[in-house]
């Protein structure tokens, strides 16, 4: 806020001031969309009763004038500074003073017919008590009220004063600033960078609608069918919005979002995990055939004969396992077949000694530094594809490294439904000392596929052949 200097007017004992409010709007890169036009978006507010009478707010449309770019158009990644101007004069009582505060409530709007509808951003509720701002004095601007995070905002508590105010500059003053702070002991616990350990807003993320890139609309399409392809994306979902009372002091948690990394409070070996999550979702596994070019490269647009299967996460073969109860025996290609094409950080790629140590961690159940494991739970087998989270390599370098377990949870499963069966055949002889002869034998091994029929389950011969010595 601004506020002039206060004016006496002529032939009474009241002083005149005129007043400017100030909105800083972000979007983010990553959020979905190229652009807005905030000539659609309706700026609306209003002052409680610290004046007599409150300042009429000038709710309307935002126009250029009012943008410090000069124009409506916001980018992907810019910023903006909206100045809106006061309607008219206010009086003030002799001897011309501000109060010490002003209560602003504001809120933008996609639906000037329809106020407060599910359109709205809230940037300071309208339905609660306001947010109050500590009055700069007359001829200067008040210091902000902020919060940074775009999920975090409905409740007035949620806007904290700064100590500065914080326009042309970052958004990082302030309580409810916390992107690439230190981490918080507030729950939910906070999802890291890994680096110093600190907050990131690498969770604000959106898929690209369907059939266009995030920001180029020259670019190959990131997401052609507007599908969800991993059930991982379930820890772009926000967990600090909501508060317990949001017209009393309660407020949000900047920056949480679903956690897919290792539970490293005390509580993590008795409480269920966030990850436990991805088991409850599935992400569309037979699309359209139109689409199937896009879904199963290489496979014919009219055909679902060739559809890929996910890889089964249970590697290790027991109960062959040594006395420390290592597994000897254990399917590593197919998993390195997974890891070789995934990123463990959404950047980099995965070379093969690398994707051997965390198979390796995987199957001998090594977990991740700090984490416990949950009571109760027979570690021989997974029993959820998130629960890879848990082991050393995966995704306990920070929130970036989540996106391996996007990767894993799209095309790994901890069950399978073909499997072999190996036998082998002997002709033998005894002679009169009692003494075995192998005089022939045979090996072979059965492919089944399990699949289920009317009311039971089948077994379906698949292939079979004979193993050589």
């Amino acid at each position: 806020l601004w506020f002039s200097v206060p004016v006496k007017n002529v032939g009474n004992a009241l002083y005149n001031f005129n007043w400017k409010v100030f909105v800083k709007i972000t979007l983010p890169p990553y959020y979905g969309l190229k652009s807005i036009d905030l000539s659609n978006v309706f700026l609306n507010g209003h002052f409680a009763n610290e004046f007599n009478p409150a300042p009429a707010f000038p709710a309307g449309a935002i126009i250029a004038s009012e943008c410090s770019s000069g124009t409506t158009i916001l980018q992907a990644g810019q910023t903006v500074t909206i100045t809106r101007a006061g309607a008219r004069y206010i009086s003030l009582p002799a001897p011309g003073t501000l109060p010490p505060s002003v209560t602003l409530q504001m809120i933008l709007d996609l639906n000037a017919a329809a106020p407060q509808d599910k359109h709205t951003l809230y940037v300071a509720d309208l339905l609660g008590a306001g947010v109050k701002i500590s009055t700069a004095g007359a001829g200067a601007v008040t210091n902000s009220v902020a919060v940074n995070d775009p999920s975090v905002g409905s409740a007035d508590a949620d806007w904290p004063a700064t100590t500065k105010h914080t326009f042309n500059q970052p958004n990082i003053y302030g309580p409810q600033c916390t992107t690439n702070t230190a981490t918080s002991v507030s729950p939910p616990q906070d999802t890291s960078d890994g680096a110093g350990r600190s907050i990131t807003d690498l969770g604000m993320h959106m898929p690209a609608p369907k059939a266009t890139s995030p920001v180029d609309p020259t670019a190959q399409p990131t997401n052609p069918q507007g599908m969800v392809y991993s059930v991982g994306e379930l820890g772009y979902i926000h967990t600090g919005v909501d508060v317990v009372n949001s017209q009393t002091a309660s407020h949000g948690v900047p920056w949480r979002t679903i956690r897919l990394q290792p539970d490293t409070t005390s509580a993590g070996s008795t409480t269920l995990p966030d990850w436990a999550l991805l088991d409850l979702f599935f992400t569309p596994i037979t699309p359209a055939v139109s689409d199937t070019p896009f879904i199963y490269p290489g496979n014919s647009t009219n055909s679902f004969v060739n559809v890929g299967g996910k890889v089964n996460l249970n590697n290790a073969i027991f109960p062959f396992v040594n006395g420390s109860g290592v597994p000897l025996l254990s399917r590593n290609q197919p998993l390195e077949a997974l890891l070789l094409g995934a990123s463990p950080d959404g950047t980099s790629s995965f070379s093969l000694s690398q994707a051997d140590t965390v198979i390796n961690n995987i199957g001998n159940r090594t977990l991740a530094s700090g984490e416990a494991a949950l009571p109760g739970i027979n570690t021989n087998f997974l029993y959820t594809a998130g629960q890879v989270a848990q082991f050393k390599g995966v995704s306990d370098s920070g929130e970036a490294s989540e996106a391996l377990v996007r990767e894993i949870a799209a095309r790994g499963a901890i069950r399978g439904n073909v499997f072999s069966v190996y036998s082998i055949g002997q002709a033998l002889k005894q002679d009169k000392s009692g003494a075995i002869h192998v005089l022939a034998a045979r090996r072979t091994q059965k492919v089944f596929e399990r699949v289920m029929s009317p009311g039971k389950v089948v077994l379906l011969p698949v292939s079979s052949r004979e193993l050589q010595p």
